[in-house]
C-alpha cells in the first residue's frame, strides 16, 4: 500500500514512526517481553498519512481519494 500511494497516487506518507518494536531497542534487550511478534506484523503495516497544521481542504480530500483508491485496487 505504502509504494502504491507513493507511485500511484504521489501521496508521501510520513516518517516511520514505529518502523521496529519498542522491544528490540537495544536499552531493552534484556527484558523478557514473552511473545511479542504480532508487533513486527503491525510495524510493517502501518501507516502515517500526511497531516500538518496548514494542510488545506483540498490537500485532505486528496490524501483520502489516494488512500480510497489505492484501498479499493483489486476488490472488484
Amino acid at each position: 500500500m505504502k509504494q502504491r500511494l507513493r507511485t500511484k497516487q504521489q501521496v508521501i506518507l510520513g516518517g516511520e514512526v514505529y518502523e521496529r518494536p519498542l522491544y528490540l531497542s537495544p536499552i531493552l534487550h534484556d527484558l523478557d517481553t514473552g511473545d511479542l511478534g504480532g508487533s513486527l506484523v503491525a510495524c510493517g503495516r502501518h501507516i502515517c498519512l500526511p497531516m500538518f497544521a496548514s494542510m488545506t481542504d483540498q490537500e485532505l480530500e486528496r490524501v483520502v481519494a489516494a488512500l480510497e483508491a489505492v484501498c479499493l485496487v483489486g476488490r472488484n
